[in-house]
């Protein structure tokens, strides 16, 4: 997976893991300048060319006069990364978000034992908080539980792709897609 170097001197990072992800997500199939790059991920100018500059140095992204995308190697790490991450939309206030509007992160392919790991990851990374959920018979339920969400709230926010096994993550407050994407990785294992 990717890897982020340590700064020896320095300020700190202000940036992480999941912006890197959230990078090879958001170039995927595209070319974005820089400047509206760093709008969709949040962050200052410095910070994206950071990304950029570890990104180009693993050699997964190049900058071009149009702006910056993939190389091939890119696009292969992007796509193993669509294989989970199949989709992040935002999701409207709900009862399971606290009436706040939500990033909604469909993962395939994951294993998740109570949604807990998942949620601090995601506050770690900036929520506010996190709802877990699990598909399982075209219904939505809390992991490890045999509670069911309500079907008018689940009809608003499941994907049409979604499939019984998959687990949807719901993160609100500031930076909630970075948060979404902390707690993919934690339930896909990655190290972050």
């Amino acid at each position: 997976m990717l890897s982020l170097r340590q700064n020896k001197y320095g300020p700190l990072r202000t940036f992480s893991s999941e912006d890197l992800v959230n990078t090879l997500l958001l170039l995927q199939n595209t070319t974005i300048p820089r400047g509206a790059l760093s709008k969709k991920l949040e962050l200052g100018e410095g910070a994206t060319r950071t990304i950029i500059a570890e990104l180009a140095r693993q050699g997964l992204l190049e900058t071009k006069k149009k702006g910056c995308m993939l190389t091939k190697k890119g696009g292969l790490e992007a796509r193993k990364l669509r294989r989970h991450i199949a989709s992040i939309t935002q999701a409207p206030a709900t009862p399971l978000t606290y009436s706040q509007a939500a990033s909604l992160l469909l993962l395939k392919n994951a294993k998740i034992r109570h949604g807990l790991e998942e949620r601090d990851a995601a506050i770690k990374a900036g929520a506010s908080g996190a709802t877990i959920l699990t598909v399982k018979a075209g219904k939505l339920f809390f992991p490890d539980s045999l509670s069911q969400v309500d079907p008018v709230t689940a009809e608003k926010i499941t994907p049409k792709n979604a499939e019984d096994g998959d687990v949807i993550i719901l993160a609100y407050g500031p930076k909630k897609t970075k948060a979404a994407i902390a707690a993919a990785m934690q339930a896909m294992g990655e190290k972050r």
